[in-house]
């Protein structure tokens, strides 16, 4: 009897802990989701931050205050951030290293942004378009087919991208200041589902002329507009 006892005394013990095992771990899942509510609330941007480009669902912008000189992106709809990378300083002095970002050529459509960026090296450049999901960090790089090297360091001149992610863009390589020689390079390039390429070049290219209705990339080269259907 005693030992029946003492087991029901026992059994009685650890189903009083399992309970209270089970109402701590509710409890705590009621505060994580409760601060992940609160993180998801974070405004966007943040409070004293320049925005660089408003879209329907996203912003971009560069924090006033630790990250001043840095751009982020966030979402609208629950405040979740992304940094894309650093501005170039004004000037970009010769002896700027890493990867700078265009401050003038962010675009964004739904939860995607797309900018032009440049890696600078001691002996090499290269430069790309990047496209970026907000939502889901999916993160595409797109190569230009310039010439990538200190001598010619291509422009981008426009930059359109679709709501599934897919890019465009038109840009140029003009000849080096120093030397003055060299040909003046311009292109079209497209990073949809069928690859990363450049779909036309020439110098007539209108560097202000890409434009992209629905599904319809068009430019316009030697006065003649152009298009495809971007994937």
């Amino acid at each position: 009897m005693r030992h029946e006892a003492g087991w029901r005394r026992n059994r009685v013990v650890k189903l009083g802990a399992a309970i209270a095992a089970i109402v701590f771990l509710l409890s705590a899942t009621r505060s994580v989701s409760g601060a992940a509510r609160f993180n998801a609330g974070l405004p966007c941007p943040p409070r004293g931050a320049k925005i660089l480009a408003r879209g329907r669902q996203a912003r971009v912008y560069s924090p006033h205050h630790p990250e001043k000189g840095y751009v982020w992106a966030c979402l609208t709809s629950n405040g979740h951030r992304q940094r894309l990378g650093a501005l170039p300083p004004r000037p970009v002095f010769n002896e700027s290293r890493g990867v700078l970002l265009d401050r003038t050529r962010f675009r964004l459509r739904a939860t995607w942004v797309a900018y032009s960026e440049r890696f600078l090296g001691v002996d090499t450049s290269v430069t790309a378009v990047v496209a970026k999901d907000l939502d889901s960090s999916t993160t595409k790089y797109c190569r230009l087919g310039f010439t990538q090297a200190p001598s010619a360091l291509p422009k981008v001149t426009g930059i359109v991208i679709k709501d599934n992610g897919s890019v465009a863009w038109l840009g140029e390589t003009r000849p080096p200041a120093t030397t003055g020689r060299g040909p003046l390079t311009r292109e079209v390039g497209v990073c949809d589902s069928d690859g990363n390429r450049v779909v036309e070049t020439g110098e007539g290219l209108q560097l202000d002329s890409l434009a992209l209705h629905g599904s319809k990339l068009s430019w316009v080269n030697a006065g003649n507009r152009k298009s495809l259907e971007l994937s």
